[in-house]
Order: structure tokens, then sequence, then C-alpha cells
């Protein structure tokens, strides 16, 4: 164990605080050799790049319930041209995702901002559905996928 360096304070009273506070503090920890670094490592939490145009658009379609044109871009294939009706936004493990009604599916979808190329806001308003429900869409959920079927897993 390391001796720590003596602490020099001007106010005589102090001391004993500031001694006290050091003491409480857990020993500082160093790696001795270089070697050691490749010991340990780091997995970050996963990130995605939204562009800041992107969020502006789709989030004053989200506040203002005007109908957006995206091109979407899934894993993988072409981008394509749909018209959302954004309903709600969701933040989870490190992405951020709209979920709303997609024109072109003719359904609730979800869309991760980082895969949105372009979009715009239309001048066409809408309306939540009474029965958009978004805790009981995601009720039956495995990450950010959902659906209304639910399925029995034995491990």
């Amino acid at each position: 164990m390391r001796e720590r360096p003596p602490l020099t304070v001007s106010l005589g009273y102090s001391t004993s605080v500031f001694k006290k506070t050091q003491d409480s503090l857990p020993d500082k920890t160093a790696l001795k050799s270089p070697y050691e670094n490749n010991r340990f490592t780091v997995f970050p939490p996963p990130g995605t790049t939204i562009r800041h145009d992107i969020w502006q658009t789709v989030f004053k379609g989200l506040r203002t319930l005007h109908r957006l044109k995206i091109h979407y871009q899934p894993p993988g294939q072409s981008s394509t041209s749909r018209e959302l009706d954004p309903y709600h936004a969701i933040r989870y493990d490190g992405d951020w995702y709209v979920i709303g009604h997609c024109h072109l599916r003719d359904t609730i979808c979800t869309f991760s901002l980082s895969r949105i190329n372009q979009a715009s806001i239309l001048e066409e308003e809408y309306v939540i559905p009474e029965t958009f429900n978004f805790h009981q869409i995601t009720r039956s959920r495995f990450g950010v996928h959902w659906g209304t079927a639910e399925e029995q897993v034995k491990i």
C-alpha cells in the first residue's frame, strides 16, 4: 500500500477535516506496466449519430401533429420514401426511435432516427387515434421490436 503525501493547509483547524476526508477516500489504483492495459476492456454503450436537421424535423412533427415525409434506409436495404404520422419518441439502448402510422405499410411502425436520411414536414395534420396506447403496444416487446402476439419461450 502506497503512503499518501502529507497534506498541508494554511488553516490550522481545517487540517484535521482535510485529513479525515483524505483518509476516507479509497486508495488510487494505478497500472504498473503498459502490458497490464491489455487485461482490461470497456465496451461503451452503443450510440448512434442523428443529423440535427432530422432531429428537429421529426420532433417538430411530433409537437405540431404534422405528417412527415421521410426517406428511411433499413439495414442492408435501399432507402424508401414514406409518409409518417409520428405518435411517440423512444430512447432505447443508445438510439432514438419514432413510432407512428406508416402510410406505405398502412400500420404502426417503429423507425430509428439514425436511419432516416431525409425528413420534411408536410402540410397535412393528423390526429393520434384514441386506440393508440404506447404502453399497450410495447407491453410485449423484445428490445424495440413489439407486437400483439405473445410467445412462450423456454430456456
